[in-house]
């Protein structure tokens, strides 16, 4: 194995003889003979083992010998050729930098920013089933639904039967009073024709009362008449029941 010298600059082993480091191009200095450790100019001990230097020491000038096999130090690594043009190993790549909010940092979940989502589209959706179910609950008790009281199947509710009277007559025309009482306050009209089409009508009574007369002018004189009684609450229900037919201005 060959005496090897150490650089005293950066510590590489180097051939004896040799005036500059092969590594980093200093010129080379003195070594202790006995570990081979570099040292400083006119030094009295070595630093590494504590081997005395006299003036009549073993020094050699330039270099100094060593029992140590050429390579890198230990926990240096092996690097080729000189300083100039040598062929070095690449350094390993910088540990991968954390972000804030990354799934790596341990503060993700209160520095990550999040994609705050609105609430309005919600927000829109219940005023619309507010509104809808608003809408239903006046339909079905203010308005006129299907299972209601009222409409055309359901009698109206008369307290017996209707008195006709004659207010004119001659051999043309006739005017006649139809009175009648309900169960409860309504309103009232009266359809009437010659058959059972009912094409003509009284105006809606403008009070709720369960009394009622209701005059039907300019008849034709002893012609048979048809006619039904409407009438309607205040929730706007209505009923229908038809009467026995008479004739106008004859019995």
């Amino acid at each position: 194995m060959q005496q090897s010298i150490r650089c005293s600059r950066c510590g590489s082993p180097n051939y004896p003889g040799q005036q500059y480091c092969w590594n980093c191009g200093g010129q080379m200095g003195s070594a202790c003979p006995g570990c081979g450790a570099p040292l400083e100019h006119n030094a009295k001990f070595c630093g590494s083992c504590g081997a005395q230097m006299g003036p009549g020491g073993q020094q050699q000038g330039g270099y100094g010998q060593s029992q140590q096999s050429y390579g890198p130090p230990p926990g240096k690594q092996q690097q080729y050729g000189g300083p100039q043009h040598g062929y070095q190993a690449p350094p390993p790549p910088p540990p991968p930098q954390q972000q804030w909010g990354s799934p790596a940092s341990s503060y993700a979940g209160d520095w990550a920013p999040r994609k705050q989502q609105s609430a309005m589209p919600l927000v829109i959706l219940l005023v619309v089933l507010l509104f809808g179910l608003a809408g239903f609950a006046y339909w079905a008790f203010f308005g006129n639904p299907p299972w209601s009281s009222g409409g055309s199947s359901i009698s109206t509710p008369i307290k017996g039967a209707p008195m006709i009277g004659i207010n004119s007559a001659d051999n043309v025309t006739a005017s006649v009073t139809i009175k009648f009482d309900t169960n409860s306050s309504v309103q009232a009209r009266i359809d009437y024709s010659t058959d059972t089409t009912y094409s003509k009508s009284t105006e809606w009574e403008t009070n709720y009362a369960s009394s009622h007369t209701i005059t039907l002018p300019n008849l034709k004189y002893g012609t048979r008449y048809y006619y039904r009684i409407l009438t309607r609450d205040k929730n706007n229900k209505t009923a229908t029941a038809e009467q026995s037919p008479f004739r106008a201005g004859s019995p």
